[in-house]
């Protein structure tokens, strides 16, 4: 849907004096065809579809507002400028992310030699140990059969007939059980 330069002026006027949602709209629509091939043209990572036509939404506003309508050029060309700049802008900046990624990188085989000089050992920092003991000790009955169920020792309809309890209860349970055990993994007990 192509604008007439008499609409386009008076949109983007619109946009840069009142902010005008259904003016920026319009405009954006008549760029649909302008943005489909930048989409098709460039491939930004983790970029699908929405993100572009949100991306282009904005920078239609942007452009639209500081266009000159003085110089008397049609928009669509300086929006499809902005916009290829805005898409080149950034694959660059993924770029430079993984650049940063790849350079904080330390390679086996720089390392390998010097390791085999100093005739050291790696070694992996402990895993943490979980007193089972102490750990049952502070269980409820019903947390304890809990612990049975994820173990699979145990059915859920058995300890619902037991305890009385139903889905709500036993997944009560099931969260007490892990924070406890992730509290008896912080504190080392």
């Amino acid at each position: 849907m192509g604008l007439t330069k008499e609409r386009e002026r008076l949109l983007i006027s619109r946009i840069q004096k009142d902010d005008d949602e259904q003016a920026l709209k319009e405009l954006y629509y008549s760029c649909l065809p302008v943005i489909g091939g930048t989409i098709k043209q460039y491939f930004v990572e983790l970029y699908d579809n929405q993100d572009w036509e949100q991306e282009a939404l904005i920078l239609c506003y942007k452009t639209a507002k500081r266009f000159d309508l003085k110089q008397g050029k049609p928009f669509v060309g300086f929006y499809k400028v902005s916009l290829h700049n805005r898409a080149i802008n950034l694959i660059r900046r993924g770029k430079r992310k993984k650049r940063l990624a790849a350079s904080d990188q330390v390679y086996w085989e720089d390392v390998a030699p010097e390791l085999e000089q100093a005739s050291c050992l790696i070694a992996s920092p402990p895993a943490p140990v979980l007193d089972w003991q102490d750990l049952v000790e502070s269980l409820s009955m019903l947390e304890l059969e809990e612990l049975l169920l994820e173990l699979g020792y145990k059915q859920a309809g058995e300890i619902k007939r037991q305890y009385q309890v139903n889905d709500m209860g036993l997944r009560r349970a099931k969260y007490r059980v892990k924070e406890k055990i992730k509290l008896k993994l912080r504190i080392g007990a």
